[in-house]
């Protein structure tokens, strides 16, 4: 994994709640996703327009048009 991507990978766990308390995102964007699983954001894209998942994930659409992958999902790929 290249530096960026690995930053990425690695901030997407630490989030903070309204008391400080580290907490862990249920959804992580496209960039984050692809960094996880070892491909590039194209490739996840891409698959997602052909078959309408990438590797059985489907992601949520946000209105302006973006993606969010669920993080859980990523890691059951992850642990085999």
């Amino acid at each position: 994994m290249s530096g960026i991507h690995s930053q990425q990978a690695n901030n997407a766990h630490v989030n903070t709640d309204d008391r400080g308390e580290k907490t862990t995102p249920k959804f992580v964007n496209t960039n984050v996703f692809a960094a996880l699983l070892g491909c590039k954001p194209g490739t996840a894209r891409r698959s997602l327009c052909v078959r309408g998942a990438y590797m059985g994930i489907v992601p949520l659409k946000l209105p302006n048009g973006r993606l969010l992958w669920p993080l859980d999902e990523a890691r059951k790929i992850l642990e085999g």
